[in-house]
């Protein structure tokens, strides 16, 4: 009877690992598994394609996208449906909301849609992936290699770079916002901002994702075998790899952990894991489903199967800085007061370093005659999250909440320099700072210049 007894032990000793295929896989389950909060759950008419989060001032929403073009906008608050739209056309691929306005990609076209439904500008084109920039900007991949910069207010290209057809299927930008990487099922290109190639990763079998888990290390999912590897970008080496079933989702959770979507077989239930690439370990989790994204802040979860979605509330937390504004502008130097760190589970993990927030400002023209007047445009990553801004004008300067706005008109009367200061700051206290000089002549003083010269010009002539 003991004999018995060792030996069902032993049995169930060996089996236990085996009951997740995942788990046999990537090794013990020891840590304890991580619950997510269900907040709502949606469904579409037709399979989903994609979802996405966006933010407005009511809180934060999900844009969902299904096969036959229907676009749904919901408030995750409330578990509202807030919208539908519903776009002519087929093969579509993904949607995003972005700045009160809704962008659609489909293979051949891209949709660019107002907040009342109506389509404000179409591009056509055999496409791939696109990335929406800021106040009507995009950045297009097409499937010849070629990513594009088109400011769809002015209808004209900003800029064009060719990366070539080895890297036309996606791309995505790195944290730090100057590097990218772009992929085929063959290769995958790490560049830098202006398309220059720095290196590329050449792994065996096909190249079904790869997405950036941070400046230092990429993901890149095997679909012929059934393999996840990670790589250092600079060096192209293999630093983790793992095996053992199908992957359908990826969604980075900070520089060391990524959210995996996994079944042992494609007809099974798909089961969300957390991997530690540092600590080579898995922790379960009570979510399932095949498209995996984050909130930016990492505090919310969407997942989606066939024509259902679910909104999930992570165990995540981040950063909270409470920060106060000076009356002459934004102070570098002010006290502030964190109450929480980005951390997944187990806590107390490193964190990449948090960079200032990106501002770039163009103004036209910056020299004329008075009354000069001039339009400023002015963009703000919202890689960040931007808190406040500030805009002064000759020593005169107003604080504003939130990012700036898309562009401002000044008329300087008198004559002389002026200096525009333009500035924003991001929700851990990092500011970024652009100085623009103007010049302004008065127009009798400019005249008097004139018509000296054309009396130079009348004398030389003759």
């Amino acid at each position: 009877m003991k004999k018995i007894k060792i030996l069902f032990l032993v049995i169930i000793t060996f089996l236990i690992p085996l009951a997740s295929p995942f788990a046999a896989t990537f090794g013990s389950q020891k840590i304890k598994p991580l619950q997510f909060d269900i907040l709502f759950k949606g469904t579409h008419s037709s399979e989903i394609v994609s979802i996405n989060f966006f933010e407005t001032e009511e809180g934060k929403g999900i844009i969902t996208l299904s096969k036959d073009g229907t676009v749904k906008l919901w408030n995750i608050k409330k578990g509202e449906l807030l919208n539908t739209y519903r776009i002519k056309g087929k093969d579509f691929i993904t949607a995003t909301k972005n700045n009160d306005h809704i962008y659609v990609l489909s293979e051949n076209k891209l949709y660019y849609i107002g907040n009342n439904g109506d389509v404000i500008e179409t591009v056509e084109g055999q496409f791939s992936w696109f990335k929406p920039l800021s106040y009507g900007k995009i950045l297009l991949l097409y499937s010849n290699g070629t990513m594009e910069e088109v400011d769809l207010i002015n209808r004209k290209t900003v800029r064009k770079v060719n990366i070539g057809r080895d890297f036309s299927t996606r791309f995505y930008f790195l944290p730090d916002g100057k590097h990218f990487i772009a992929y085929s099922n063959r290769k995958v290109g790490f560049f830098t901002k202006s398309g220059n190639l720095i290196s590329e990763i050449i792994p065996q079998g096909r190249v079904e994702i790869a997405i950036p888990i941070s400046n230092r290390y990429i993901y890149v999912e095997d679909g012929w075998n059934d393999i996840v590897r990670v790589y250092e970008l600079k060096t192209s080496k293999v630093v983790l790899e793992k095996k053992g079933g199908k992957f359908f989702g990826v969604a980075p959770v900070n520089k060391d952990e990524i959210l995996l979507s996994f079944a042992k077989y494609s007809f099974d239930p798909r089961k969300v894991f957390l991997l530690n690439i540092v600590k080579n370990s898995i922790t379960n989790t009570n979510v399932s489903g095949d498209g995996l994204v984050l909130s930016k802040d990492k505090s919310l979860l969407g997942t989606f199967i066939n024509n259902q979605f679910t909104v999930y509330k992570t165990p995540f937390t981040k950063t909270v800085v409470n920060t106060s504004i000076e009356k002459e502008g934004l102070s570098e130097t002010e006290n502030q007061t964190a109450e929480t760190t980005t951390t997944s589970v187990p806590k107390n993990e490193p964190q990449e370093e948090n960079l200032p927030p990106k501002l770039v400002v163009e103004a036209h023209p910056q020299e004329g005659f008075t009354p000069l007047k001039v339009n400023v445009s002015i963009f703000a990553s919202d890689d960040s999250k931007i808190v406040a801004h500030f805009i002064s004008v000759d020593g005169k300067g107003k604080i504003g909440k939130g990012t700036p706005p898309a562009s401002i008109s000044i008329t300087f009367k008198n004559p002389g320099e002026h200096k525009v200061v333009i500035a924003v700051k991001d929700d851990s206290g990092k500011i970024t700072k652009k100085t623009i000089i103007f010049k302004a002549k008065e127009k009798s003083e400019s005249f008097s210049d004139y018509k000296k010269e054309f009396e130079e010009y009348k004398k030389n002539f003759k």
